[in-house]
């Protein structure tokens, strides 16, 4: 693959409740295709197509100081040049 460009990065302390009422707005959104990430004044906006390639990973991080347990869930799909989904099926904004 080639040069990896990173178009968001969120990272920060939430209560357990707090991240499972983002997972099912998340999941709302997904179901719609559409998903609009933002931070302060910058905005992401994705659409999807009906079918993802999915991973989920689940790390055990063992340092000098403390351990870690990390869970990624990743969601994967092509795109063209225009950043629109390969897919044929793909689902698109209003």
């Amino acid at each position: 693959m080639g040069k990896e460009v990173r178009l968001f990065k969120s990272e920060e302390k939430r209560s357990l409740g707090e991240v499972a009422d983002f997972l099912r707005e998340l999941a709302d959104r997904l179901d719609k295709g559409r998903v609009v990430l933002s931070q302060g004044d910058k905005k992401l906006k994705l659409k999807l197509p009906e079918v993802v390639e999915m991973e989920i990973e689940v790390e055990k991080k063992i340092g000098k100081r403390k351990t870690e347990i990390e869970i990624e869930i990743e969601l994967k799909w092509q795109v063209d040049k225009s950043g629109n989904p390969k897919d044929k099926k793909s689902l698109t904004f209003e």
